[in-house]
């Protein structure tokens, strides 16, 4: 009897293969067509066309950067990672490079979106990873991320934002489309895009001494608020720091680094890098600024936070 030939099963390594040659080919497409001049308007439509057509339900899981990603099709930076392969390559490629020529003892993902950030930092085998993002939409995808990724029992997640003191504020929640915009209102006035979300300092949800943290922040504006809830931390451990800001803010937030030590080192379109030479512990508590009457912020105790994410 001749041998029955059996159906060649593809492995996991060569569906992964295939996806992401096929991501490589759409994006030549797309690049094609975005130096048209006719059609160089429409090209984000056509992106949002096509991925309406190819992804049903809106939303579709793909291979990126070694990990699985839920993505919307709605979602400019979701369709970036899709149909580009990759949102803000060149932040995120300096920002990695510069965690693989450090050692890091923490991440600290604020505003984590999506978890583009956070995954890739678990997979560099950072040892303790926090993500902290108030959006409930954006929260929602990073946990299916993680949770495709086996990684949701090894982040820490916290469905809050980050500012100068404990409490609560007026988020104005950006269209669906854009929620990399939500941000914390201009006014205290609430209205039909606005919701009451809870903040705190990073001081005390993640107490730390003597680390070597990496740092992206991307908060859309509040990113003083952040770091001045965050003066302990900045005192008295070693950070690299990817700060988003706007340029008329970039100013005042190198000047409030710079009380601490740390220094402008790189900037990339909007993103400026911040980091210091490593400081003995006394060295910390000289750098520490301090009011009149008041104990240096490292002598000062912390308030052990516990897990405030699900």
């Amino acid at each position: 009897m001749a041998a029955m030939s059996l159906p060649r099963v593809t492995s996991p390594a060569e569906a992964s293969n295939r996806m992401e040659f096929s991501n490589r080919c759409l994006y030549g497409v797309f690049q094609f067509f975005s130096h048209i001049p006719l059609l160089k308007r429409l090209y984000p439509s056509m992106q949002k066309g096509w991925a309406a057509l190819t992804w049903p339900g809106g939303h579709k899981v793909k291979h990126y950067n070694g990990a699985l990603f839920l993505l919307d099709y709605k979602k400019l930076p979701d369709r970036k990672v899709a149909l580009h392969g990759g949102h803000e390559l060149r932040q995120h490629a300096y920002f990695f490079s510069q965690l693989m020529k450090k050692s890091c003892d923490v991440f600290l993902d604020v505003g984590a979106n999506i978890g583009l950030y956070t995954i890739d930092a678990a997979s560099h085998g950072v040892p303790e990873i926090h993500a902290f993002e108030p959006d409930p939409r954006n929260y929602a995808q990073l946990h299916a991320n993680l949770y495709l990724n086996k990684l949701a029992a090894e982040v820490r997640t916290y469905p809050i934002g980050l500012s100068d003191k404990s409490g609560s504020l007026e988020f104005d929640l950006a269209p669906d489309a854009k929620t990399n915009l939500t941000k914390v209102a201009a006014g205290s006035t609430a209205s039909s895009h606005t919701q009451k979300l809870p903040v705190k300092p990073l001081d005390e949800v993640v107490p730390c001494t003597g680390k070597k943290i990496f740092l992206k922040i991307d908060v859309e504006g509040h990113e003083h608020a952040v770091l001045k809830g965050a003066a302990r931390l900045l005192a008295n451990n070693d950070c690299f720091l990817q700060v988003e800001a706007w340029p008329e803010n970039a100013p005042a937030l190198t000047a409030y680094l710079e009380t601490f030590g740390y220094k402008l080192v790189h900037r990339i379109q909007d993103d400026y890098y911040f980091e210091r030479p490593f400081l003995a512990a006394a060295q910390r508590t000289a750098a520490t600024p301090s009011s009149s009457g008041e104990r240096p912020l490292s002598e000062k105790p912390v308030q052990q936070a516990g897990h405030v994410g699900p």
